[in-house]
């Protein structure tokens, strides 16, 4: 379990912070050699809503599969199925990688399934209390009658 409030770039997308990331992840090599960590990630994020700007529950359940490599050349060589997880010679931490599978499982915008505005949405104008607009060609007609 890794607290939401471990994970600072997710946690400006979020309402708060209060809630946990179930990850299940284990390390291995492939055929190939690489090394790679596959798992799961499981959580319930808190985001707003950008219909009506309340709180809601977006729920991730996202699987992953990496494999570590040194660079981005080393990257453009892995076979399309692969994810690259680009280490460096820095050391990893699993906290930003499950940060950045977050961030990457969000949509870009969070809106409830139903109609969540009730109403509340108006038009900029209301179209009875506006007065009526004037036709643009109305002077030209006026000079073609003189």
């Amino acid at each position: 379990m890794l607290p939401l409030s471990a994970l600072p770039r997710l946690a400006d997308r979020l309402v708060s912070t209060d809630g946990q990331v179930q990850v299940t992840a284990q390390f291995d090599r492939d055929e190939s050699g690489r090394y790679r960590l596959q798992g799961q990630l499981v959580a319930a994020l808190p985001v707003r809503c950008e219909r009506c700007l309340g709180a809601m529950q977006r729920t991730i359940d996202q699987p992953f599969c990496l494999v570590a490599v040194w660079s981005e050349e080393e990257a453009k060589q892995l076979p399309d199925d692969y994810e690259p997880w680009v280490t460096g010679e820095e050391p990893v931490s699993l906290a930003e990688m499950v940060e950045e599978e977050l961030l990457l499982s969000l949509p870009l915008v969070n809106y409830h399934d139903t109609d969540c505005t009730d109403g509340v949405v108006k038009p900029a104008t209301d179209e009875r209390s506006a007065p009526p607009r004037q036709n643009p060609f109305q002077v030209l007609e006026s000079l073609r009658k003189k």
